[in-house]
């Protein structure tokens, strides 16, 4: 089993269809007070990753925090979170 680390020449090795399906996606989730990012999953080939999307909100301390979703993925297989910005950076070339 490999480990793959994710850096910008990996993810732009994506399947550009996958990549797409990514990109559409967390675009799908994203809203103006929520930071969305992508964890990718480091076991196979990278071609067609597994991935996680994430949500962050900011509330404040009168609101009560959400319940958590049992976790689905092992973090161990996963990558940091690549934001939604980040990815369209390096797709455009932008990131290093």
């Amino acid at each position: 089993m490999s480990n793959i680390i994710w850096d910008k020449d990996k993810i732009l090795g994506i399947d550009a269809d996958c990549l797409q399906n990514i990109m559409s996606n967390m675009e799908s989730y994203n809203r103006p007070d929520a930071r969305i990012g992508v964890r990718l999953g480091t076991t196979g080939e990278g071609v067609r990753p597994n991935y996680e999307i994430v949500l962050s909100f900011a509330y404040s301390s009168s609101c009560k925090p959400h319940e958590l979703i049992e976790d689905k993925y092992n973090d161990e297989n996963l990558s940091p979170v690549f934001s939604l910005e980040k990815i369209k950076q390096i797709l455009n070339g932008v990131a290093a």
